[in-house]
């Protein structure tokens, strides 16, 4: 018989996570094992920077769903439908199906991407994602660090920053530029004077994202006519299919397993975004390697990574992950 647990575990920062909507030092992340006959699989929920959990609520909507499981499940797909059909936070739903899936990859003597029906890269190369900070500060952070070894630097901003902090840091880092400001610009007036300052950095910046609120639908419109430097969207997509919308919005999507639900979900939204020719990043929580390992194994195809959530912990209680010159390599699942 299958038995299912949900556990928490605090992760412990090296740094502060400072970003528009909140910082942390340490984070509670919660870990799904399924287990039958000696074979087990693992799955993580990581939610977001000041994202307010209720443990006591989360972990009754767990018990209350794993009640209502068959005794025996079907495929992953069947689990899928019915993590679909159940009122939990996406990030458990991720945590469950991809708990259930490591758990079939173990059982079937297989690695989980072809569980999943999908090509796997051998090594994935990553972005590493500042927090907010003053510029000396940052130069201390990045020089410390050694950050020149990655090949893109993603700077957390808000309307507060210093266009002249960006164009200084460029002169310390060598390779390709990405912002994201989390939502902090309230207007597309205030976010344009911020951007009219880094036109000369333009051709080195990838794309800035989710400058907005998710909920400016509007202004997101127009400002699709008035950018130059390509918009990714974040906050802006979570569960939801990738549809036109994101076209006359957005240049890109950020799609993270965490925010999508499952496995499946992103997959289905990267297809789609896909076939409507925009740019997809595939991102992370701050989580530990077992939730960045999870989502190398769906990297294949998309534009650009950023899985640096296991390199921002001071101990890894999953070290299935390991970083190299900016690259990420990573070992067999469970």
């Amino acid at each position: 018989m299958i038995k299912w647990k949900l556990e928490p575990r605090e992760l412990i920062l090296d740094f502060t996570w400072n970003i528009a909507r909140g910082s942390l030092d340490r984070k509670t992340n919660y870990f799904v094992t399924v287990e039958e006959e000696g074979y087990k699989g693992v799955g993580e929920a990581a939610f977001k920077t000041a994202e307010i959990i209720n443990p006591v609520e989360l972990t009754a909507s767990f018990d209350e769903f794993v009640a209502s499981l068959d005794t025996h499940l079907g495929g992953a797909e069947h689990l899928t439908d019915k993590l679909e059909a159940a009122h939990l936070p996406a990030a458990l739903r991720f945590a469950l199906e991809s708990a259930y899936i490591h758990f079939l990859a173990q059982l079937s003597e297989k690695n989980v991407h072809q569980v999943l029906g999908v090509n796997r890269l051998a090594k994935a190369e990553t972005s590493f994602s500042m927090p907010i900070m003053g510029l000396q500060e940052a130069k201390d952070f990045f020089n410390q660090r050694d950050l020149s070894r990655f090949k893109a630097l993603k700077l957390k901003v808000n309307k507060q920053t210093d266009p002249k902090y960006i164009h200084q840091m460029s002169e310390l880092f060598n390779g390709r530029i990405r912002l994201d400001a989390n939502e902090a610009f309230p207007t597309n007036e205030e976010y344009m004077y911020f951007e009219r300052e880094l036109l000369n950095l333009k051709d080195r910046i990838d794309f800035v994202e989710q400058p907005l609120p998710a909920s400016e639908h509007e202004a997101y419109f127009e400002l699709k006519f008035m950018r130059t430097i390509p918009l990714m969207a974040d906050e802006s997509l979570l569960d939801q299919e990738v549809t036109k919308y994101f076209i006359e919005r957005f240049d890109g999507v950020n799609i993270k397993l965490q925010k999508a639900g499952g496995y499946l979900k992103a997959l289905r939204q990267l297809r789609k975004a896909k076939e409507l020719k925009l740019k997809t990043m595939l991102g992370c929580m701050v989580e530990s390697g077992l939730g960045i390992s999870s989502a190398l194994n769906i990297a294949y195809g998309f534009d650009y990574l950023d899985l640096d959530g296991s390199l921002f912990l001071k101990s890894d209680p999953f070290p299935l992950v390991i970083e190299e010159k900016g690259q990420l390599l990573y070992g067999e699942l469970h």
